[in-house]
């Protein structure tokens, strides 16, 4: 695996090479943990975490 570098400069670090090279099982698993912790915020109305969350 190589780091990937943005037009700014800054390093990407752990960028996979290509689309195929991404874990996608778990990248769903990830984003399905931040959905839930999304919707027990809204739940519970922390509209500041539901904002920090979603950045």
């Amino acid at each position: 695996m190589r780091v990937s570098v943005r037009k700014d400069g800054s390093a990407l670090s752990h960028a996979p090479d290509n689309w195929y090279a991404v874990d996608w099982h778990r990248v769903e698993r990830n984003v399905r943990g931040m959905q839930i912790r999304i919707a027990k915020a809204t739940r519970e109305s922390d509209w500041r975490r539901v904002k920090a969350l979603q950045r």
